[in-house]
């Protein structure tokens, strides 16, 4: 990766460990990551193609903790 903090993907990690989000959801931008990317069509005529989701957790290797829960059990 470029230059993406270790501390940024350290907090991604925290958070999909501690069931915030997972993996999977972080692969879909953001309602508010669409709506920033509407642009004006007078000023971008082909769309603005500057800067692109990436789900920066899943491009640094990580690999969800198994869930060791017993709740799952039949007994």
């Amino acid at each position: 990766m470029e230059q993406i903090s270790i501390g940024l993907i350290k907090l991604l990690q925290d958070g999909a460990d501690n069931g915030y989000w997972t993996v999977d959801q972080l692969d879909r931008p953001s309602p508010g990551w669409q709506t920033g990317m509407k642009v004006d069509r007078r000023y971008f005529k082909n769309g603005y193609q500057g800067i692109q989701h990436r789900n920066l957790l899943r491009d640094s290797g990580y690999t969800p903790a198994p869930n060791n829960t017993t709740d799952d059990l039949p007994f």
